[in-house]
Formats: C-alpha cells, structure tokens, sequence
C-alpha cells in the first residue's frame, strides 16, 4: 500500500539504482557530495532524509539549486490509517458516498469508531504499527514519547545556538493552543515575542508546525489579504498531541457523536492535516482561514494553496484533487 503511493509521487524504473541516505549530517560538505552525485552519477537516484532535516539545511551558505529536488512526506492520513487494517473496503465505500448516495448505516458506524481511534493513535508509521499488531492505546502512547523524546534530543544537535529547552515550550504550546489564535506571551512567559517568533519558524522548518494565517478573502490571490498577526497552528500528528497533552482515551471513546465531532481544536486539527496530506507532495502547504462572523458556530473556511478546499461548520468534507496523500512508510 505504502509502495504504490510512493511511485504516485516519484516514479522509479524497475531495475535503477537508490541510494538511500538516512539521518544525513547536514554540512556543506554533504551538500556538494550530492552535487557531484547529479553530475558524475545521473543515473544514480540519491535521496538524504533525517527527522529535521530542513532545520538543519539553514544553517548552510548554500544550497545544490537544480540538482536537489524535496518531497514533503507527512504522517498517514485516514484513509490510510483504514488501509493499514485492512479496510480497503470501507475506504472504497467512503470515497463512493455522496450526498445522494450516503453511506450505509453500518459502515457510517465503523468510520466513527476507526476516526475516534485515529484521534488517539494519529498516523506516525511506529505508531500505527503498534496499533494494528496489538489495538493497545498504552502502546500506543509510549510509541508516541519515543517520538517526542527523540524530537527534542534533534533539537540540542541541530540548534546548539537556540535554547532546545525554548523549542519545547513553543512546541507543547502549539499543541494547547491548537484551534485558536496563537499568542506569544503564553507560549513562553518573560521571553520576548521576536524569540518566540524565531522558534516557531524552526519548528515550521522541521514539519512539526504548520502555521495557518487569516485571511479577508475577499478576492484572488486570497493570500493578498493575510494577515500574519492572527495565526493559528496545526500540530503535525493528532495522536502524538493527544498524549503530549494526556488527554484519557475515554474523552474520545465515551463521547457522543455530537460532542465527539465538536472536539474544538482536535477536530479542526484533523481537517487541516487531511487537508496537507491531500495535497501535491511537491509543494510546501500554504494554509489560509477566513472565520465567519455571521456564523454562531464559528463556521471557518480553509484554503489550501489558494484555493477555496474545505469548510468547518459542524460537519467535515474533504475535497482531495491530488493522488499524492501522505509519503509516510509503513
């Protein structure tokens, strides 16, 4: 399943040769090691990946322009968390359902049970693979440490010139102040806005934040009317959040459909991430959201790109038009 979506973003002939690079030390000398891949081994696929990698490309003078090509790799999306079960099927039925033709009862059903379990397991690969082999939220989570543990320890080796204690606080107050507009002064009490600025461009950089900027959108290009003094942020799993945050696996599992869907900033999290993970994978997300005043519900529109993709209002549609999805491996 993963394969296939691999060779949607970036085909390979049977037969060439990968060389696959993990946890590349990012230096300027690693840089000009892959220019000389490109020019004296073309036939040579070379790809570096590292768990913050961009973070770490900053810090060079330069940068292999026209040789090095990025693809933008997110977590699973839910459709793919189904598929990793074995739920094809289900998933066929989703992608099918339409407002004259609704999902059946059951299946309707089964979709609500698998999506309160994606907001706890989220779709990080280990994680998912933990749930599949044991359905244990407990394991679960302790795969989700991990991830975070091993997030901050990156952070003391890659920014030694950045508070790494910084970059944790910003990072847990994304994640409490998921949904709503972020404020500086809460993410790290007596340390100035414009340091507090900085750390969350690095945590962009890295993919763990994706900021979402207001909008008037009162014409095209919609990003002509934004407005980067009223910014939100998506964390970048649901589940890891969720047990950074230790909410109880009964908050989501004991819910009623109503308050389930109604989870404020979980449930807004999950459509801006389904939202990236549908998205061309050769392009860095550029979210916008224009809140309604006129709406009691607080009905928010987000683009994606420029276009107008998806609308909060109590209920969630998804309008994917790219066959990317996520580039995560299972």
């Amino acid at each position: 399943m993963r394969e296939t979506q691999r060779y949607a973003c970036h085909p390979i002939i049977p037969g060439e040769t990968l060389l696959f690079i993990d946890e590349i030390q990012v230096s300027k000398e690693a840089v000009m090691a892959l220019r000389y891949f490109k020019e004296d081994y073309p036939e040579l696929h070379v790809i570096a990946a590292g768990s913050l990698l961009e973070f770490a490309l900053e810090e060079l003078p330069s940068f292999g322009v026209g040789r090095i090509r990025s693809l933008y790799m997110y977590p699973f999306s839910f459709d793919e968390f189904l598929m990793a079960q074995g739920l094809g099927l289900t998933v066929d039925f989703k992608r099918k359902a339409m407002a004259d033709a609704p999902l059946t009862e059951s299946a309707h059903k089964v979709l609500i049970e698998q999506l309160r379990s994606f907001y706890l397991v989220g779709g990080m690969p280990a994680a998912v693979t933990e749930w599949v082999e044991t359905h244990s939220y407990i394991e679960v989570s302790h795969i989700h440490n991990e991830i975070i543990d091993t997030y901050s320890d990156d952070f003391s080796k890659y920014k030694k010139r950045f508070s790494p204690v910084l970059l944790r606080q910003v990072l847990r107050s994304t994640a409490l102040q998921a949904g709503k507009k972020f404020v500086y002064a809460t993410a790290a009490r007596d340390t100035k806005s414009t340091v507090v600025k900085e750390a969350l461009h690095l945590l962009t950089l890295a993919g763990l934040v994706t900021p979402v900027k207001h909008t008037d959108a009162h014409g095209i290009p919609l990003g002509a009317e934004e407005n980067e003094s009223y910014v939100k942020y998506l964390f970048f799993d649901l589940g890891v959040m969720q047990t950074m945050l230790n909410i109880p696996a009964g908050d989501i599992l004991m819910a009623t459909e109503v308050d389930f869907v109604n989870k404020g900033g979980a449930s807004e999290m999950f459509a801006g991430l389904e939202m990236m993970k549908y998205s061309d994978c050769f392009m860095k997300p550029d979210l916008l959201e224009k809140p309604s005043a006129f709406d009691p519900r607080g009905q928010a529109t987000l683009t994606l790109t420029g276009k107008i993709r998806m609308t909060l209002c109590g209920k969630i549609k998804l309008t994917p038009e790219c066959d990317c999805h996520s580039g995560a491996f299972l």
